[in-house]
């Protein structure tokens, strides 16, 4: 499994939690590039909601897991991610929320009833960027090849080399601003495609933001102990929890 960080090194998104950050731990056969990106973006960008499935694969090649995730994204920039796990086994996994117009960024976790919330300014979130391909790169813009219609939009595909066994390849639509409809994550072997199945232009409501009210509020060190305790696996990885609860005690909502 290749896992492609953006954006945080300390709060992640997961893999099925998967939804790009490690959230699981699956560890030593499948391996970790991280990417970060900043660039200015518009005032607004193309809201839309896309369903996805990503198939990871490990060096030799065969099939680790499986995971589907829903993405919403609004005018303003505000995000939404929620991931399940689909192979080898279907749970839910944590949704991640990045809300422009309260300057909360909030995980919630429906395993153990949690949410973690924490403040950015809107100046952060702005400066910081999920991937790389996010703010259309000139550069890599291009050097650019037509990738065929998604949805009834033309594609361009790209091809970058990150050095060394690094490669990720986009197919995007620079009408979407720079939306990729499939991407393709290779190091050392290891292998992740994902591929949009579904795509829902326009804005969407307000409530796919909203975090169930019984949920409470939960560091991600106490996240973690509650998830291993009650289902026999952490939510993140002991060795990233460390760093992470160190940034929400900076930047925890109060």
């Amino acid at each position: 499994m290749v896992e492609t960080r953006s954006r945080w090194a300390t709060w992640p998104r997961h893999a099925a939690t998967c939804v790009g950050v490690s959230l699981l731990s699956l560890g030593a056969s499948f391996v970790f590039y991280a990417h970060r990106a900043r660039a200015a973006q518009a005032a607004q960008v193309g809201p839309l909601i896309a369903r996805s499935t990503t198939h990871f694969y490990d060096p030799s090649g065969r099939l680790a897991f499986v995971t589907a995730l829903q993405y919403v994204r609004y005018s303003d920039h505000s995000e939404v991610w929620a991931g399940q796990d689909v192979y080898p086994k279907t749970r839910e996994g944590l949704t991640h929320i990045v809300n422009r117009q309260t300057e909360r960024e909030i995980s919630f976790d429906p395993l153990t009833k949690s949410v973690i919330t924490m403040h950015f300014t809107r100046a952060e979130q702005q400066n910081a960027s999920w991937a790389w391909e996010a703010s259309c790169p000139v550069e890599d813009m291009a050097n650019a090849s037509p990738g065929g219609v998604f949805f009834g939009h033309q594609t361009l595909h790209i091809v970058k080399q990150w050095g060394g066994t690094d490669v990720t390849e986009r197919w995007m639509i620079p009408e979407l601003d720079c939306f990729s409809v499939k991407e393709i994550d290779t190091s050392s072997g290891a292998r992740n495609v994902k591929v949009v199945q579904s795509l829902q232009e326009g804005e969407p409501d307000r409530s796919l933001m909203a975090v169930p009210l019984d949920y409470t509020e939960r560091s991600p060190a106490a996240v973690e102990d509650l998830r291993e305790k009650t289902t026999g696996e952490g939510a993140f990885g002991r060795g990233l929890v460390g760093r992470m609860e160190k940034n929400y005690q900076r930047r925890k909502f109060q």
